[in-house]
């Protein structure tokens, strides 16, 4: 699923917004709740698969139906922290 992302990152003062799009096929293959518990688990799984120890807040998920595509958007802080462990 994660080589079908497209990833879509706006810097900001203190790190970056991320919008991931996921092909809601290939979504739903894998989870089968869109909502913000199961957008947490996603955006920590492919943080971990890019090797990115940024830290992520404000995580938001949404589908848009007519172009089949789940996104997640989340704030990633990278200024001063520490090494993020993503495991659960």
């Amino acid at each position: 699923m994660y080589n079908s992302i497209r990833d879509i990152r706006q810097k900001t003062h203190d790190g970056y917004r991320v919008i991931l799009e996921i092909p809601e096929k290939d979504y739903i293959n894998i989870y089968e709740n869109i909502d913000r518990e199961t957008a947490s688990k996603v955006m920590a799984n492919y943080l971990r698969y890019r090797n990115d120890d940024a830290r992520p807040t404000n995580i938001n998920i949404g589908r848009n139906k007519n172009r089949r595509i789940v996104n997640i958007t989340v704030d990633l802080k990278i200024l001063g922290n520490q090494k993020t462990d993503h495991n659960p």
